[in-house]
């Protein structure tokens, strides 16, 4: 993993509950043997996301409100707050959390990675490990992956490729 730089402009107005926090995180993180900058930002009930391919500059980002973040969290049996979710994404981009991680996916490689979850483990794996992300497809997801003593959790996070000016 990379560097991490954090901002909070709110941090000096006290008492502040942490729906209506404000931060920004920025990291350097390799995925797939590829340079990448993740910038994750909270403003009230909203978490934005970028990704940037360094050598590249190919850019996907989204921005989604807690209601939506808490359903993503509820559909993966692992219920997860605004707050908490947003700081298990922080702390993922810091390199902070062993029990974290994070991934950039097609969406080719995350059908592969639903069907691989459905294999039974007698089945044997004939696939190998997913391609690296190319540019040729328009949307990625950034997977934010929990690993607790008996769980393993993937909560996607859909990222939309921004067109450059």
């Amino acid at each position: 993993l990379g560097a991490a730089r954090t901002t909070n402009p709110e941090q000096s107005a006290g008492g502040m509950s942490a729906a209506a926090d404000a931060w920004e995180e920025e990291a350097e993180l390799m995925l797939h043997g590829k340079p990448y900058l993740l910038s994750i930002s909270v403003r009230g009930d909203e978490l934005a996301v970028a990704c940037e391919l360094v050598t590249s500059g190919d850019r996907w980002k989204a921005s989604f409100v807690s209601a939506y973040l808490e359903e993503i969290t509820q559909k993966t049996g692992s219920f997860k707050r605004f707050g908490v979710f947003a700081q298990m994404l922080r702390s993922a981009a810091a390199g902070a959390a062993d029990s974290l991680s994070l991934d950039i996916l097609t969406a080719a490689d995350l059908e592969l990675l639903k069907t691989k979850r459905l294999r039974t483990p007698a089945v044997a794996d004939g696939g190998g490990s997913a391609a690296p992300p190319s540019s040729a497809s328009s949307k990625r997801y950034l997977i934010l992956t929990y690993v607790a003593e008996f769980d393993r959790v993937h909560y996607p996070l859909p990222l939309t490729f921004e067109v450059a000016p």
